[in-house]
């Protein structure tokens, strides 16, 4: 049976991921074939879930910001079962102090039925100054409503 993985040269992480892992796939004789794809045909492509197995891909979102967990492709396909909803239901009703219980609970259910898989991380270095005011460590890097204090 063939396996095919999504990659996309957009984003170099990515690719390289999706080219390593198609190796290692094949390294132990399964039949891996890698498709790559620009971005926008990517994630066109993930909506075609019959059309391939694995789609390396990466999410940044704020740990404990339920906000910040907002995408444009529906994800409902992997995560349809009543205890993830439950779970993903509470963080828009619950105290700011109840989203590392609720967190938790929701990677227990990751680790445990594996829609997703996190192979590893990155994100850039970042330093501050306390001479810089307004800015918040983040994944990614926000520069709005910052300056530099007299």
């Amino acid at each position: 049976e063939k396996i095919v993985v999504i990659g996309t040269t957009e984003y170099a992480e990515i690719y390289r991921f999706a080219v390593a892992l198609t190796q290692e796939l094949q390294s132990i004789g399964l039949n891996a074939v890698l498709e790559v794809y620009d971005w926008p045909t990517a994630l066109a492509k993930e909506l075609e879930r019959d059309t391939w197995n694995l789609w390396t891909t990466y999410f940044l979102s704020e740990m404990y910001n339920p906000s910040g967990w907002g995408s444009p492709i529906d994800y409902s396909f992997l995560l349809d079962r009543p205890e993830w909803d439950a779970a993903y239901g509470r963080l828009f009703t619950a105290d700011e102090s109840e989203y590392p219980e609720i967190i938790a609970e929701l990677q227990c259910w990751l680790y445990k039925n594996a829609p997703i898989l996190n192979f590893g991380g990155f994100t850039a270095a970042q330093a501050s100054t306390s001479k810089l005011e307004g800015y918040t460590m983040r994944h990614v890097h926000r520069f709005w409503n910052v300056s530099l204090a007299d």
